[in-house]
This record gives structure tokens, C-alpha cells and sequence, in this order.
């Protein structure tokens, strides 16, 4: 996948955009891509603080600058291949996400990276793994007293998975 692309009018760079990590700029190889509404990717991280001066103007300044063209890094989220249910392990993008749905909405499915923890590969998914991811996936815990909180599907209907795009059914069977 290229490194820098275009969609909805956003700039993305996987190399120097705000927040870009070098992981997802070699996401062909250490995960794939799904499409999903900002809503979507938001509901599977830990919520953000409520407002508070210095964020707030962290965020407006964020909003401004991608307003203005500034590309962005892709938003990720941490996964293992295998749990069942999946769980969102980490993430990274709550701040570039809520800036881009301000500025497009939430009705155009926009690219997310699954980055693929202890050492499985992009070459390790199979169809019933991204079925399983879209069919609902367990939100990101801060600690171990937090709510478990189950996302329901379909979460995502397609992806990139090593440069090839995929479709899934509208109507994925939850595992």
C-alpha cells in the first residue's frame, strides 16, 4: 500500500503524518486494513478525559491543522489473531479520529490498521479471522476493573489485507 493517499479529503502520510508510527507504515506485512466509520473505531478505545483547557486547544489546533491539509498518520488498533471473542488491546488515533469525523462525519468508512501482536504476520489471517474481527469485537480496558464492553457487528465490510482488497457479508455471523 502506498505510504500516502487521499480519502474524503483527508491527507494520510503512514510516514510523517501527525501521529504516524512506523508499524503501520509497513501494515501490508504486520496486519491489514479495515474501512470503519469513525463512530466505530472510537466505541473499541478507552473513552477520551473530559475536556480540560490544555486539551481542549491541543484538539482545536489538531482540527485546524488537518483542516488546512496537514496529512495524518492511520489510526491503528492492537489485536491478537486468535481470541475469541477479539479484543482491542491498544490503539492509537482518538484525537486525529474525532478531528476527521468533525470535519467529514461518520457515514464514509475510513482506513484503520490492525496491528497483529506476538509475532503473527499479515500472512497469518485467514477469512475466518476478519470475520471474526468485524463480527464485534471486546473495546479496549484501561485496567482490569474496567467494564467489559462487547462492540457489536458488522464493525467493517472491507479491507486491505497484504495490497488485496477484500469484501465480507453485510450479515457476519457472530462466532
Amino acid at each position: 500500500m502506498d505510504t500516502t493517499f487521499e480519502m474524503a479529503g483527508i491527507r494520510y502520510d503512514m510516514l510523517q503524518g501527525m501521529g504516524a508510527v512506523p508499524d503501520v507504515a509497513n501494515i501490508d506485512y504486520l496486519g491489514f486494513i479495515a474501512f470503519m466509520r469513525p463512530s466505530v473505531f472510537l466505541s473499541l478505545c478507552p473513552a477520551l478525559p473530559p475536556d480540560q483547557h490544555q486539551e481542549n486547544s491541543y484538539r482545536e489546533r489538531m482540527l485546524q491543522e488537518i483542516r488546512s491539509g496537514a496529512p495524518i498518520g492511520m489510526p491503528f488498533l492492537s489485536v491478537l489473531l486468535d481470541e475469541d471473542p477479539p479484543h482491542v488491546h491498544g490503539h492509537e488515533g482518538r484525537h486525529r479520529m474525532h478531528a476527521v469525523m468533525n470535519i467529514v462525519g461518520d457515514d464514509i468508512a475510513l482506513p484503520i490498521a490492525f496491528l497483529l501482536n506476538r509475532g503473527d504476520r499479515a500472512r497469518h489471517v485467514k477469512t475466518y479471522h476478519l470475520n471474526a474481527f468485524s463480527s464485534g469485537m471486546i473495546a479496549e480496558r484501561v485496567s482490569d476493573h474496567d467494564e467489559i464492553k462487547m462492540i457489536q457487528g458488522p464493525l467493517f465490510e472491507r479491507g486491505i489485507l497484504m495490497g488485496q482488497e477484500f469484501f465480507l457479508s453485510a450479515n457476519i455471523p457472530t462466532p
